[in-house]
This record gives structure tokens, sequence and C-alpha cells, in this order.
């Protein structure tokens, strides 16, 4: 699971990298840092709830 957390981080990295122009007409309602770790931490909130299988839970669309 450590290395899906990596993965994670490194992808949300590589978004805020290439979305980042696109993003700054968005900055007046959100600041690109929330953008990018609010769905961070729904997704490490979901990883780490207690009914430990996270990939379920997202396939069903059930919330844990």
């Amino acid at each position: 699971m450590g290395g899906l957390v990596l993965f994670v981080i490194a992808l949300m990295a590589l978004f805020e990298w290439a979305l980042e122009p696109l993003m700054i007409s968005l900055q007046r309602l959100f600041t690109l840092r929330e953008l990018i770790w609010i769905p961070l931490m729904l997704l490490v909130a979901l990883l780490l709830s207690p009914n430990g299988d996270p990939h379920k839970a997202i396939t069903k669309g059930k919330t844990p």
C-alpha cells in the first residue's frame, strides 16, 4: 500500500506541473494547492478507511 501512496503523490505532482497554466484562471475560487490537496486527502482517507478494501469501495462507488 505504501507503493500506491507514493505513486499517487507522484501522479498528483505531475498533474500539478502539467495543469498549472490551466488552473491560473481558477485561482479566484481555489488556490492551486487546495485543488491538489483536497482530492489527495480524500483519497488518503479512503485508503485508510476501516473497510480494508479501498479498490472495492471505489469500484462500487460506496463511501466506506
